[in-house]
């Protein structure tokens, strides 16, 4: 049997045409006994002369349709494409017919299918809004048309109204439709970035003007359309625009954003899903939404002007409805730009009251160590672990552990501003801020003594003349405190002192915000110090272009934008536009450097605003690491190194086999090492290359030759760095020494950028080949006179101290059997074994002072109001448990466990449960528990390994449950 149209027609036009039960009965008795027409029409003239004349009859033309008038309204259309066009089929109903109750029924089923939304819930009847009354009219017609020519091929349905259809007139004004010019014109505004006002404004202008298509021959009195914006027009307006740029705001955000993720999804964006690099959706009350991005511009400036680098990382929030925080991970080029390099978008969590604290060190490490994994895994890592070398941000303990978590090496410093806006807090509250009129002489000679002290501090390099500066202001304002006039302002300075002292002047803590940390971050980079950023100042400004500048075009007068919509528009329109137009300010300053070079003597006329950054090279030190002395020993036991003669009168080579060679092949890889006898060394292993110290293959080439020293075959004695800064020291001497000559005096590492794997082959690299040693004229003097007289026939004391704890018991510091180690993870991981550096302890004693300080103060500031709490509780006969209880509970209940495990740790007297730990006991507090450690975060459950979670139809909740934000002003002076 072929294709039966007449029960299509009743299938459709039964469930789209809104009717009541009883109308839908008697539709159903009209198809039963064939009363409905069904007419055909042929494409010729007379066929479609015919067709014309049915509709005009009825009034289904296409004009009188148009009319306000008209009785007809569209309720189902579609359409299909055939070899003579496009083909269009709708379904229009009489407005009498139309039943308001049954569009409800059906809007009430559809909702309670959907997930439950906030204050959705409404179940009185609507109003009727259709021009003309109810009356039960059966009336309906199915048309059939080409699009392109308009000619209609059928014509399906019950073209009789009942009587008292017939009789009605309109009741109430029909809707008004737009002129499509008007919105054209309107969303063309939208894109450009119009407010509201513009819009209105350009539409006052153009209606003045009937500068509208079709607005001038118009009549009046016979318009079907309009040509006024309304303000009740802009919620369609918008609706209509976040459609083109495939944005359906009728669905939940987190919906779209899933959507958007999934390749498997319709709505799959290819764009935005590779920009994410960690998605998880928020799917129980305890969990946070994570999104983050990355953009391949992005990825590409991380690498340029991040690694080894700079890193600027700090937090904004107040740009979505939802409680969302935004962080930004931000580099600057090589023209003192700004370049944000990563963007971190998370909820806080469930009823957390203040959004600018919904975050923890926790989170903020799972961000980050996210990142960190995904840009090493990359292919433009060419091998490489993503690390900066520095990173600057304000006060926050949070950021601050989280990155020293994440980046043992990191150099952490301070923002000045920041810093400075803590000493003002602090200085306003004990001095005041003095310029009134009335302010005291002594106020203002006690406030300008302070700033200046400031001031040298910040600029001090060494900690001992910090120390002098504060205890020589110390003693000149306890002279001034014989004076009863001065008394006063005096001894607020000194309380001042005494702070600035107990606060910020540990040592470690003292280096984070001083010259000292600038000249530490200098030497680690290799660029002078006026290169170090003192400030967090780009990424401040970029948050102030992006809520001023960049996403007002975007939102609703002023309103926040959706979080769906938010996401959007930074990896859609907003980094892609930043990046172009830096772009073109570096292809501009190119070209004007070009332009008037030849007119100045072939000498450019712009210079770079910041000094160029000297690619990072690895040093040798041999700080202790138990694990790496094992690996040595074995490979020295095992007969893997040889030392072999070298082209250098004061250095040593040596060659070792890498884990997967076969040292009976003639051409087994092997790795090129070489050791100066002024301590200098270099490894073409990726270990040392990305990371230097002293790899495995370099603790047993300082065994192979302090043994060859022993028995005498060596008759020079080598020395060894123990820490980077000695390392550092040694460079520096055999710079200065050799000068010229320094290239070829020793062998100078391999670049690691142009090695980013190492280099394994069994020929000499390029540093240690003969063309090398004949690029001086000369031969190089000896090393310095100091070295040589510190290395005499035997070894030194210095070198048997390290020979001895690298050649001790190996079992002494076995954790792991050195048969289960493997060469190729040390060389391919950088988690948990890259070695603790002096500035790595340094960092963690200056967090953990702060973390300290803080506490103190936070509880100088609640304590008081939890012991008025306990009164109030006490004395409440009864009492109404609210939320802000409930929270209250669990808020002290977490407290309590981690108070409890930190006094357990540290006087061991608090009880345990029997065969429990405190941990064990506690539970997941949802709180930092490592306010001391800063240990590397567990591993996340499997759903948030993957870089986005696959779920066919998961039940998503909203990113976070409030939605109010309000940003308060800091008075923190820690």
């Amino acid at each position: 049997m072929g294709w039966d149209s007449r029960k299509e027609d009743v299938t459709v036009h039964i469930k789209h045409l809104w009717c009541t039960s009883e109308q839908h009965a008697a539709l159903g008795t009209l198809y039963n006994t064939n009363t409905i027409s069904r007419d055909t029409y042929a494409l010729g003239e007379s066929g479609q002369a015919a067709a014309l004349r049915v509709l005009e009859q009825h009034g289904l033309d296409a004009k009188a349709r148009d009319r306000l008038e008209s009785r007809w309204t569209e309720v189902w259309n579609t359409k299909w494409t055939t070899k003579g066009g496009t083909m269009r089929r709708i379904l229009v109903q009489c407005t009498c017919g139309y039943a308001t109750s049954a569009r409800q029924e059906f809007f009430e089923k559809q909702k309670k299918s959907r997930p439950p939304q906030p204050s959705s819930s409404n179940s009185q009847a609507w109003t009727r809004a259709a021009p003309y009354d109810f009356t039960g009219c059966l009336a309906h017609a199915d048309i059939t048309y080409n699009e392109l020519s308009g000619a209609v091929s059928r014509v399906v349905g019950y073209l009789v109204h009942n009587d008292r259809c017939e009789a009605a007139k309109m009741t109430r004004v029909p809707r008004i439709p737009l002129h499509t010019h008007v919105v054209q014109v309107a969303l063309q505004q939208l894109a450009e970035g119009a407010s509201v006002s513009t819009i209105q404004a350009r539409n006052l202008d153009m209606c003045s003007r009937k500068a509208y298509r079709d607005q001038a021959a118009v009549v009046t009195l016979e318009a079907n359309v309009r040509y006024e914006l309304l303000s009740a027009d802009f919620r369609s307006l918008y609706r209509q625009y976040y459609r083109s740029q495939g944005i359906d705001i009728t669905k939940a955000p987190e919906r779209n954003i899933h959507n958007w993720l999934d390749p498997t999804s319709r709505h799959f964006k290819p764009a935005i899903h590779s920009a994410v690099f960690l998605y998880a959706p928020r799917t129980t009350a305890t969990e946070r939404f994570k999104l983050c991005i990355c953009t391949k511009d992005m990825e590409d400036a991380a690498w340029s002007y991040v690694h080894d680098s700079q890193l600027m990382l700090d937090g904004t929030f107040g740009l979505s409805t939802s409680r969302i925080l935004v962080w930004i991970a931000m580099g600057v080029d090589s023209g003192g730009k700004g370049v944000p390099v990563a963007i971190f978008l998370f909820s806080a969590p469930t009823g957390n009251r203040a959004t600018h604290a919904g975050y923890d060190t926790r989170i903020i490490t799972e961000l980050l160590n996210s990142w960190k994994t995904w840009m090493s895994s990359r292919p433009s890592a060419a091998g490489r672990a993503f690390e900066p070398a520095v990173a600057i941000t304000d006060t926050d303990i949070k950021e601050r552990g989280a990155l020293l978590a994440v980046w043992p090496r990191i150099i952490l410093l301070l923002c000045k501003f920041h810093v400075r806006q803590c000493w003002t807090n602090k200085r306003s509250s004990l001095i005041g801020r003095g310029g009134s009129a009335d302010t005291s002489f002594w106020k203002v000679h006690v406030l300008a003594r302070v700033r200046t002290l400031e001031n040298a501090l910040l600029q001090s390099s060494r900690h001992e003349d910090a120390t002098a500066l504060l205890q020589m202001e110390r003693e000149g304002f306890k002279v001034l405190l014989t004076s009863d006039d001065s008394r006063v302002p005096c001894k607020a300075g000194l309380a001042y002192l005494d702070y600035f002292e107990k606060t910020w002047m540990p040592p470690a803590l003292w280096s984070s915000w001083s010259q000292h940390g600038r000249n530490l971050g200098a030497a680690r980079l290799g660029i002078d110090v006026a290169g170090v950023l003192p400030t967090t100042n780009h990424l401040e400004s970029f948050n102030g272009v992006l809520k001023a500048k960049y996403l007002p075009q975007w939102q609703h007068s002023g309103h926040r934008l959706r979080f769906d919509v938010l996401s959007s528009h930074l990896i859609l329109h907003i980094c892609p536009r930043l990046f172009a137009q830096l772009r073109q300010s570096r292809q501009y300053a190119d070209w004007k450097s070009s332009r008037f070079e030849a007119a100045a003597g072939g000498v450019p006329l712009l210079r770079a605003r910041r000094p160029a950054i000297r690619e990072w090279a690895p040093r040798a030190w041999f700080e202790a690491d138990a694990s790496r002395n094992v690996l040595g020993i074995d490979i020295h036991q095992h007969g893997r190194l040889c030392v072999i003669p070298s082209s250098r009168q004061f250095e040593r080579w040596a060659t070792c086999a890498t884990s997967s060679a076969d040292i009976n092949d003639p051409l087994y890889p092997r790795y090129w090492l070489a050791l100066h006898i002024s301590g200098a060394a270099t490894c073409t292993c990726p270990d040392w290359l990305r990371r230097g110290g002293a790899c495995k293959h370099l603790r047993a080439f300082a065994v192979s030759v302090q043994l060859l020293v022993l028995e005498g075959v060596e008759t020079q004695s080598y020395s060894f760095a123990k820490t980077e800064a000695e390392a550092l020291e040694v460079e520096a001497q055999n710079r200065t020494w050799y000068g010229p000559h320094y290239a070829t005096a020793l062998t100078l590492a391999l670049s690691p950028k142009d090695y980013p794997a190492g280099y394994s082959h069994h020929l000499p690299p390029p540093t240690m080949s003969a063309a090398v040693l004949e690029q001086a004229s000369q031969a190089p003097p000896p090393p310095p006179p100091q070295i040589l007289a510190n290395s005499g026939p035997g070894a030194s004391a210095e070198a048997l101290c390290l020979l001895e704890s690298l050649y001790s018991d190996p079992e002494e510091h076995q954790e792991t059997p050195s048969s289960d180690l493997d060469e190729s993870r040390l060389d391919t991981t950088f988690e948990s074994e890259i070695p603790t550096t002096e500035g790595s302890a340094r960092n963690e004693l200056a967090i953990s002072i702060q973390v300290q300080q803080r506490i103190a103060y936070e509880l100088k500031q609640v304590l008081p109001r939890l012991h008025g709490l306990v009164t109030l509780f006490t004395d409440a006969a009864s009492l109404e448990i609210t939320s802000d209880i409930l929270e209250l509970r669990e808020v002290l209940d977490s407290l309590t466990c981690v108070a409890a495990l930190r006094c357990e740790e540290t006087i061991g007297e608090l009880p345990i449960s029997p065969g429990k730990t405190r941990v064990q006991e506690c539970g997941n507090s949802g709180l930092n528990p490592f306010l001391g450690n800063f240990a590397a975060p567990t591993t996340p459950p499997p759903a948030q390994q993957n870089k986005r979670v696959r779920d066919l139809s998961p039940a998503l909740l909203g990113a976070s449950p409030e939605r109010r934000q309000k940003r308060v002003q800091s008075r923190s002076w820690l």
